[in-house]
């Protein structure tokens, strides 16, 4: 009588054992690396995201100085300018930089990527790392099922265990807006340090509107005259001196109010 094989679609061990179940040890160090991968990729992406927002507000209160500076602009007027930027940071804040802080892909559509850079084809894991994040669960039955996806879970954490995080993920654009913040925050510290008190009469002025705050005046005249009393009815010699004036001071036109 000829004996039965079933065959299962799995091949045995050679000593005809069944395949074994997943291994939890490499299993978990594979998602936990993938995890890992995942935080490296929001790090970036908020790194990327931030600096490019702290290089516009920057940029932006560098630019409003500027322009405040030569046209002496009302409060009334820098007041709305605060409340547009306001509004338009939020704006920013809550479509780039909050949706980056709560990046959390799912760990079988994050294998997925990470199969289709060159890193991961280069380790084997096209075809084969979703796969096995997907069925890690399933890997824990005894069953014929079991043992068919312990396989494939444990090919794939193997093969995950040669692959460097970084070396799937683009450096590159969160160092780009990182450079770009460094050198913008670098042009504002240094107009901090070569002017301290016009730096902090714009800073006032741009983020506080309602104070006091004023640019130094552009002339300035001071009174020399250096008589101090004269007979009624003679005449009064005054004299004045040009202190600051932005043209040159043979070209200055001084005006003179005077009431008896």
């Amino acid at each position: 009588m000829n004996e039965e094989r079933t065959n299962s679609g799995v091949e045995d061990g050679p000593s005809g054992e069944p395949a074994p179940a997943a291994q939890p040890g490499v299993v978990g160090a594979a998602v936990e690396r993938l995890r890992t991968l995942r935080g490296y990729a929001r790090w970036l992406l908020v790194t990327q995201r931030g600096a490019w927002i702290i290089g516009l507000v920057v940029m932006a209160l560098l630019g409003a100085g500027l322009v405040d500076y030569v046209l002496r602009t009302p409060a009334w007027m820098r007041t709305l300018a605060l409340v547009f930027g306001a509004a338009i940071l939020g704006g920013l804040v809550w479509r780039h930089l909050v949706p980056a802080l709560r990046f959390r892909p799912d760990l079988e559509a994050l294998a997925l990527r990470v199969e289709r850079t060159p890193a991961g084809r280069e380790v084997g894991l096209a075809g084969l790392l979703a796969s096995g994040v997907g069925l890690r669960e399933q890997a824990r039955a005894g069953d014929l099922g079991g043992r068919m996806a312990a396989r494939v879970t444990i090919e794939a954490a193997q093969r995950a265990r040669r692959l460097a995080p970084l070396s799937v993920l683009n450096v590159r654009p969160a160092m780009r807006a990182a450079l770009v913040c460094l050198v913008l925050l670098t042009a504002a510290l240094a107009l901090v340090v070569v002017q301290p008190a016009l730096s902090s009469i714009g800073a006032r002025r741009l983020l506080l509107p309602w104070s006091a705050a004023a640019w130094p005046l552009r002339s300035q005249v001071v009174d020399a005259t250096s008589t101090r009393f004269h007979a009624l009815g003679a005449a009064l010699p005054i004299r004045a001196g040009l202190v600051r004036s932005p043209d040159k001071p043979e070209a200055a036109l001084v005006e003179l109010h005077y009431r008896l």
